[in-house]
């Protein structure tokens, strides 16, 4: 029997990918069973094996369960421990064979992302990768930031993308669905999703949005995502508040219907370990302008137009070229959409399922 160890509810990128392999596991009738450590009381499900923790911290909840309590619940007498979460790296000390998936390695290249106890626990958790058996990084990008700062060997670590589900994540019929949304049929709409963590760069998202809003009367900029305090003073400095429109969270379904409703998609990120808006958009139909930098020049690859996330100036002409030729949407996308076909959950947990076989023998 298998266990996949998981913390994350299915709305974020971690438990996104945590629910969907288990999903696609049970589908191939695999032996495979899921432990969610449940720090909060929000799990409920009949098909998983919830540990629900006693130790409700007020604070550093989750970390100091990872290193003082979670552990010792896993049940022992698996074949395998496969940790979907790179935060659980400690765990490999402890539970043998085991696999560990990374999507990032967030707190060595942006420190500044989380306070600086939190960031320390991080660390010392993923460091302790090294005493897996194998590595499942989820792009080439986060393979060469495991070798190059956690000296990781090379051999021991397998790069397998995540999938997106394409029976969501579909090209729809624009106008039908700026309908639906109550969206004018005649602007300009450009697109972000994500949170406003530095990383994300919504900073040079809006000074870029600002600079379009001078030439055109007809752009909206809808933003999938909470408004930080930087981003609501940076908004109101610029005037150009009744331009952009801001979502906090939406279904899986109504945001598909908003990458189909924009005409652009833009995701100026410094860091992304995988970039699963930018793929959900592609396969959306939605031409998409992105970085080139960390996974995202990777999964985009030549089917969106790619910037240097620290030049303003470059992401105001990319989205230019983007926004002034209906030919050049169309041709992205086109390639977009079947870009986006090669990511499936099928995919990946067929290529899982080798690694745990490679494992097992």
């Amino acid at each position: 029997m298998i266990c996949l160890i998981n913390d994350s509810l299915s709305n974020s990128g971690i438990g996104n990918y945590s629910f969907n392999l288990f999903s696609e596991f049970k589908k191939m009738k695999k032996p495979v069973e899921m432990i969610f450590l449940d720090y909060f009381d929000k799990m409920e499900r009949d098909d998983i094996n919830i540990i629900r923790t006693p130790l409700k911290l007020p604070f550093l909840r989750k970390t100091l369960n990872w290193y003082f309590y979670s552990f010792r619940q896993i049940p022992k007498g698996h074949d395998l421990y496969h940790m979907t979460c790179h935060y659980h790296a400690l765990f490999s000390k402890h539970l043998h064979p085991s696999i560990i998936t990374y999507a990032d390695i967030l707190p060595f290249v942006v420190e500044k992302n989380y306070p600086s106890l939190v960031n320390y626990f991080f660390k010392k958790s993923m460091e302790m990768g090294k005493h897996a058996d194998k590595i499942i990084a989820m792009s080439n990008n986060t393979k060469k930031d495991i070798i190059r700062v956690l000296n990781i060997p090379e051999e021991k670590i397998e790069v397998i993308y995540n999938g997106i589900d394409h029976s969501t994540f579909k090209p729809r019929n624009k106008e039908e669905c700026r309908s639906r949304l109550l969206l004018p049929e005649d602007s300009l709409i450009i697109l972000n999703v994500g949170s406003e963590e530095p990383r994300k760069n919504i900073s040079s998202l809006l000074h870029t949005f600002n600079e379009i809003c001078k030439k055109r009367k007809n752009v909206i900029l809808i933003r999938i995502g909470e408004m930080s305090k930087e981003s609501r003073e940076l908004i109101k400095n610029l005037g150009i508040g009744n331009k952009i429109r801001y979502f906090n969270s939406l279904s899986k379904e109504v945001l598909a219907r908003y990458y189909s409703a924009a005409d652009v998609f833009v995701m100026p990120s410094h860091y992304e370990g995988f970039g699963f808006p930018a793929l959900e958009a592609m396969a959306c139909g939605c031409p998409i302008v992105a970085s080139s930098t960390s996974s995202l020049g990777e999964i985009v690859k030549d089917a969106g137009l790619l910037v240097d996330p620290n030049n303003v100036k470059n992401i105001i002409n990319q989205m230019e070229t983007m926004l002034n030729e209906e030919s050049l949407r169309i041709k992205y996308r086109k390639m977009g959409i079947e870009r986006a076909k090669i990511f499936t959950w099928k995919n990946c947990a067929d290529e899982t399922w080798s690694v745990y076989k490679e494992i097992l023998g």
